[in-house]
């Protein structure tokens, strides 16, 4: 009788366990939904009282600041003649700043773009006026800061102030980005707050510079070919510096899918935990959804039948990363990578390089998340860390769309249809220069810059200045120094 109980028992023992385990794994999943639920439940309460006390910020300011002919008027000044009048106290701090209020406001209403306006820069504009004498060349002028940085008493987007790197610089104009650069690395001002900056002085030789340069261009990357108007966008450029009596030859990238590929491992090198954990509960954009991509069974599942069907992205990284030994031959890579780049660019003698933003100006909204390879064209300078900025120089006609070939590739097909809806819109090409060289893209020069088509003295201008007007689209890397 006991033989024939331990005989059931043992008959029944894999029931048992297999049992027991999924009654721990429903237990734990319906556990992770429970914190799930009230967690996004706490980030949507969280979010609705946060836009409540956004928009009755905007109300009273909006009331408090209307914007009228004197804001216009201030708003419109170009930046060295606004300076000049906070220097001279023809304008005092606070009425530049409440101008500017009111037509952020504005700008806000229709594009969405202001997460909220620093409480402290009311206080600082009225101490501004009361001082007997300007604090310094920028007295009394206002700025905006991405809300990824730290700003004392305000919510920083993702908490990741830490991952932002070197903070670059972007204004309307590029003389305005010269003088700001100018007083920002004079007398190592900028180390002076951030350490890990370079204290290396403003070069004065290689800024005020006429000698012709010699710049290398190319107009596609295999990762992502550039379709429509954009490569002629390049060649036009190509002509207009040459007609200014600049030296433009064609430049081949040394291996653009491992400078990707190694940019994408170093990006996911945590296996995406960081941004992951940040987002996991958020409400995010289907762009952002990458990021939480192979965090789970499901998602895992997803990437591998997708992958069957449609080519394989080249920003998936390598997982096997995640290894400390691994991640020092990357980091070794990414070193040997940069040294290549800057070897080829003495081979040829180049001091900057001409190159797309991105493969077409834009696509259908409902296609954007799926273009994240296009980003190939400026993460490769965040790989290298060199100097780059985006001048606008062309404009999408659509006529070349169609004779492309699109090599029966998903995500080229998808470009192509998508890129007609981009018609009229402007295009972009890229600077880059070598590090620590950021003068040579700022030439200075008094001259009224040009709307981006007026001729060619635009580019002159834009190409001895670095970061430019009216950016289209950009990834904005700065080397260490500033």
């Amino acid at each position: 009788m006991s033989e024939n109980i331990k005989f059931k028992l043992q008959e029944h023992v894999p029931k048992i366990i297999l049992g027991g385990l999924g009654l721990i794994f429903g237990v734990t999943y319906l556990k992770g939904k429970l914190i799930e639920c009230k967690e996004r439940g706490h980030l949507n309460n969280l979010r609705a009282k946060k836009q409540k006390e956004r928009e009755e910020k905007l109300f009273a300011l909006e009331k408090k600041y209307p914007s009228g002919p004197e804001s216009a008027t201030i708003v419109s000044l170009p930046f060295e003649v606004l300076v000049s009048k906070l220097q001279k106290r023809e304008l005092s701090a606070q009425q530049v700043l409440e101008a500017y209020v009111a037509k952020a406001i504005a700008v806000t209403r229709d594009f969405n773009c202001v997460t909220e306006f620093v409480r402290a820069c009311f206080d600082q504009a009225k101490d501004l006026d009361s001082l007997k004498s300007p604090k310094g060349p920028l007295h009394g002028i206002p700025i905006c800061i991405k809300e990824d940085h730290d700003v004392d008493g305000m919510d920083t987007t993702l908490d990741c102030a830490g991952y932002t790197g070197v903070t670059g610089i972007m204004a309307s104009e590029a003389t305005t980005l010269s003088a700001v650069y100018r007083v920002a690395v004079t007398d190592a001002t900028q180390n002076e707050y951030d350490p890990l900056t370079v204290p290396i002085p403003w070069n004065a030789q290689i800024f005020e510079s006429k000698r012709p340069l010699r710049i290398g261009y190319y107009t596609s990357l295999p990762v992502f070919p550039a379709m429509g108007d954009t490569p002629d966008t390049v060649l036009k450029a190509k002509t207009a510096l040459e007609a200014l009596g600049h030296t433009v030859v064609p430049f081949e990238m040394p291996d653009p899918w491992r400078m990707v590929s190694v940019f994408a491992t170093l990006a996911t090198a945590d296996g995406g935990n960081m941004i992951y954990k940040k987002l996991k509960y958020d409400e995010i954009s289907r762009a952002a959804e990458k990021f939480k991509l192979g965090r789970s069974l499901l998602s895992s599942l997803r990437l591998k039948l997708s992958s069957l069907f449609i080519k394989k992205l080249p920003f998936s990284g390598d997982p096997t990363a995640q290894r400390s030994e691994v991640l020092w031959e990357y980091l070794y890579e990414q070193r040997k990578i940069k040294y290549e780049m800057i070897d080829k660019m003495k081979i040829q003698k180049l001091d900057l390089i001409l190159a797309p933003v991105f493969p077409f100006p834009a696509t259908r909204i409902e296609d954007s998340d799926k273009f994240f390879g296009g980003v190939c064209y400026t993460c490769i300078y965040n790989l290298l860390d060199f100097p780059a900025g985006v001048i606008p120089f062309g404009i999408e006609t659509c006529s070349k769309i169609e004779p492309l070939d699109d090599q029966d590739d998903y995500f080229l097909k998808l470009a192509k249809e998508g890129i007609k809806s981009a018609k009229g819109m402007p295009i972009g090409v890229q600077v880059i220069g070598k590090p620590f060289k950021e003068e040579m893209m700022m030439d200075r020069t008094n001259k009224k810059e040009h709307e981006p088509h007026d001729g060619y003295q635009y580019l002159e201008v834009t190409v001895r200045h670095g970061i430019t007007p009216n950016v289209v689209f950009s990834t904005v890397q700065f080397s260490n120094k500033v």
